[in-house]
């Protein structure tokens, strides 16, 4: 057994060297990994989870470090030697210099425990544990302020500690108010909210009564409820715009708009100065504008954004920095090196080498970040260093992928299965994870569905003209569409069901319209036949992207889609077994397959039926009898409505939820909604809400 004594004597000896050097590798890995858990596709899954696992390991070893630390007082050195005799002056002032080394590290690990500056909470719901991050940071305080008094007075390191102590100290509050602040309470109230009063009726009354005194002919103007724009198309103005004024537009914008995060109203004020901006925008650069605001909300909800990217994180971030820095010299300097081991002294050089590199990141991070462009520009100081930030801080295009499952495909991949297989995934409840890994696939949103995306709300803002209209588009899941279609009559049964089966039964029916093609008739009465295939294309890449996607968030997020998630399983899993006994029964073994017999199946059904399956293929044979054109146009326009209703719909805590995967474009569809006018963010005015005096000339 003299393996077990010699293994157990030197891991005695490395045990705290190993416990902060691993404690340093995790930040490192957290500072510049972390950010790519936004990614969407199968290889950054492994990444989130690697730093899923990053995270927690991370509090969990520098706590055991700094335990070790303060149960650490002998040395590796005098533990090896014979306990009988008495240490040698050699031995004791290796002692010193060894705990003073352990004083030293300590405040290395309440960086650590400060945590970096990508990620503070891995899920949303960790900010909600702010107060039990508060309460550690007076345990860890004391525990390292132990560990420094235990080799205080004779410390040959009390300065440089003490200002690692302080870099630490504020690295870990920081790391606990950005918690707070994006925690649901502490984020509703750092929220600035002016009140609106909106017109003074009693000073507009007593101009008024002076004005008919006078012999004044005056009047009171109520204006529209919503101001109407003389032109939504882009003027020679606008079209100067450049990157940065639209930078500094979605930075302002986002501090009014983050409201609807935590289901706050805005006002109409608010509501018309965005709409007025964005409408002035191509597609291309209002999804841009909001991909930088959701980029905004992601770092104060999952970073430490929200303290750091402020006047209070320059003054901290320079006062940590130059600590560090300042240790770093006065060890290098001063500290006399002779009597450590040199495993010892690697150690600590790693360590203040980390911390340096850690900051040099942190500040670079402050420097390009969007708050700081934003303040040089309002400023107008400096233009070269803010042309030169730019490049980097606002130029990082981020593309927007969607989620893609489709239930024909999902119900085939399971047909093909083995049984033993399908039991045994059964019995481990690794069904659903399978399929998601096997059946879902990430799609680029590219640029002509973004085009389809903007227009068709930028139609539906131009008919909001008053808010009735709008709470009536708000509440519209194809419904509008139809009407504006005149297809109303035939169709409107499709949306008048529940919202889950309207999804289940356009997604289905869209997929057999997929698979079919364009009839000699139809071709031979098209008007102008070299345009129509490419626009019918885009039209069914659209429909095809839209429903895949619907989907995908009705299977893997309900929340987003249903607030009662009981009936969405219902729905789901009835569409879901009434596909698998039509595959089984017909002994399909391929999707083409049961394209083609579903196909037939629709132009034999007489009329609906009580099963979403076969409604689906009612809804095919309805939409067989319109042109291709126009089928597709209603297609199309459905499922933009279907994603609006359900971007209105979720709460902002869901979508809050969906920026740690990169963001939905749900979520980029709400938040457009939000800035355009529509949706349910607004306050409702009863009476008007502002008037003026007008005296005719």
């Amino acid at each position: 057994m003299s393996w077990i004594t010699n293994y157990k004597q030197l891991w005695n000896e490395w045990e705290v060297r190993v416990c902060v050097i691993c404690s340093l590798l995790l930040q490192i890995y957290l500072i510049f990994f972390a950010p790519l858990r936004e990614r969407k596709s199968k290889t950054a899954k492994v990444f989130k989870a690697c730093t899923w696992l990053a995270y927690l390991l991370a509090d969990a070893v520098a706590t055991f470090s700094l335990g070790q630390l303060s149960n650490t007082k002998r040395t590796p050195k005098i533990a090896t030697k014979a306990m009988s005799r008495s240490p040698s002056p050699e031995d004791r002032i290796y002692n010193d210099k060894y705990n003073d080394l352990l004083a030293f590290w300590a405040p290395f690990l309440l960086l650590h425990l400060g945590g970096p500056d990508t990620i503070t909470a891995f899920a949303l719901e960790d900010n909600e544990l702010w107060l039990r991050h508060f309460l550690y940071l007076g345990v860890h305080l004391f525990a390292g302020g132990y560990v420094f008094l235990r080799s205080f007075p004779n410390s040959t390191l009390i300065i440089p500690t003490l200002l690692l102590f302080v870099a630490g100290t504020i690295k870990y509050v920081e790391r606990t108010v950005a918690l707070y602040l994006a925690s649901e309470n502490g984020f509703r109230r750092s929220i600035p909210r002016a009140p609106d009063p909106g017109t003074n009726y009693a000073m507009l009354i007593d101009e008024y009564t002076l004005n008919s005194l006078a012999g004044l002919r005056t009047e009171i103007s109520i204006p529209d409820d919503y101001p109407v724009l003389s032109s939504i198309e882009r003027t020679e103005e606008e079209e100067e715009n450049t990157e940065v004024k639209r930078a500094v537009m979605a930075y302002e914008f986002f501090g009014t708009f983050k409201l609807i995060i935590t289901d706050l109203l805005l006002s109409f004020n608010e509501r018309n100065r965005s709409r007025d901006f964005l409408l002035h925008q191509s597609a291309y650069h209002a999804f841009r504008m909001v991909d930088m605001e959701l980029r905004l909300a992601y770092d104060i909800l999952y970073t430490k954004a929200a303290v750091v990217q402020n006047m209070y994180g320059c003054v901290s971030r320079s006062i940590c920095f130059f600590s560090i820095l300042a240790a770093a010299l006065f060890f290098f300097l001063e500290f006399n090196a002779d009597d450590i081991h040199q495993q010892d002294l690697a150690v600590t050089y790693t360590l203040l080498s980390g911390a340096l590199m850690l900051e040099v990141v942190g500040l670079t991070n402050l420097i390009f970040s969007p708050w700081m462009f934003a303040l040089l520009e309002k400023k107008n100081h400096f233009p070269t260093l803010i042309s030169f930030i730019g490049k980097f801080s606002i130029k990082r295009k981020r593309s927007i992928y969607i989620s893609q499952y489709n239930l024909i495909t999902a119900c085939m991949w399971d047909h093909q299965q083995s049984k033993g297989k399908f039991i045994i995934s059964r019995i481990l409840c690794t069904t659903k994870f399978i399929t998601r890994y096997k059946v879902v696939s990430h799609k680029l949103v590219c640029d002509k569905m973004i085009a389809f995306i903007f227009d068709e709300l930028k139609r539906r803002s131009k008919y909001a003209t008053n808010f009735k209209k709008t709470r009536h588009l708000a509440s519209c899941r194809g419904s509008w569409a139809l009407e504006q279609r005149a297809c109303y009559r035939l169709l409107g049964w499709t949306v008048e069901v529940a919202f889950e089966e309207s999804i289940l039964l356009w997604h289905i029916a869209t997929d057999l319209c997929l698979h079919t093609t364009l009839s000699e008739t139809q071709q031979e009465t098209s008007q102008n036949p070299p345009a129509i295939p490419i626009y019918i294309a885009t039209r069914r890449l659209v429909s095809k992207r839209i429903s895949e996607y619907m989907l995908y968030l009705l299977m893997f997020h309900p929340s987003m889609i249903s607030s009662m998630e009981g009936i969405r399983q219902i729905k789901y899993h009835d569409a879901y077994e009434e596909a698998m006994s039509f595959i089984n029964n017909r002994n399909i073994q391929t999707a083409d397959e049961a394209h083609e017999q579903l196909q037939k199946l629709s132009s034999e059904m007489p009329s609906r039926s009580k099963l979403v399956l076969f409604d689906a293929c009612t809804l095919v044979k309805n939409l067989s009898s319109l042109t291709e054109r126009r089928k597709w146009e209603i297609i199309s326009e459905v499922w933009a409505e279907l994603l609006s209703y359900a971007a209105t719909h979720c709460r902002g805590k869901y979508h809050a939820e969906g920026l740690i995967r990169g963001g939905e474009l749900l979520t980029y569809v709400w938040f457009l909604m939000a800035h355009m006018g529509l949706g349910q963010q607004y306050h409702e005015v009863s009476g008007h809400a502002s008037a003026k005096l007008v005296v005719p000339t």
